[in-house]
């Protein structure tokens, strides 16, 4: 039996938090954003390293990236950067087993701080996540 995969299920339902999709990935915001419009972008098939994409899959991967920049640029118009990266591994930060970015936009006047090694605490990511998602395994199990 295939393990319950977040990212494998929730771009076939009805998602209201849907950004942009391609072929092979898909976009939407994070159910636990680090600031306003934080995204996640993932491949819809199962799979759980950057490396482990079909080369013809990274330009499409890439030009969705872009899209998802400026559609949330359109919609947070005060954006000052972008953290724009993925955790591979456990040792990374790495919570789900499937390969995705976090697109991260950054706004004037927040902390200072040193890139994607700041944004996110892994400690309360992961408990943050294990508690949204315990309710969704339930109910898929019952």
């Amino acid at each position: 039996m295939t393990p319950l995969c977040f990212f494998c299920d929730i771009h076939k339902e009805d998602d209201d938090q849907k950004i942009a999709e391609n072929d092979h990935f898909y976009a939407r915001f994070d159910d636990v954003p680090v600031n306003k419009g934080h995204a996640i972008l993932f491949p819809k098939n199962h799979v759980e390293s950057i490396l482990d994409l079909a080369e013809e899959e990274l330009a499409p991967m890439f030009c969705l990236v872009k899209q998802v920049k400026e559609k949330i640029g359109e919609k947070y118009e005060d954006i000052a950067g972008w953290n724009i990266g993925a955790d591979e591994g456990e040792a990374a930060g790495e919570f789900f087993n499937h390969f995705h970015f976090h697109i991260i936009p950054r706004y004037k006047g927040e902390k200072k701080h040193e890139g994607i090694r700041s944004v996110l605490d892994a400690n309360d990511y992961r408990e943050t996540i294990k508690t949204r998602f315990k309710n969704r395994i339930k109910y898929v199990e019952d």
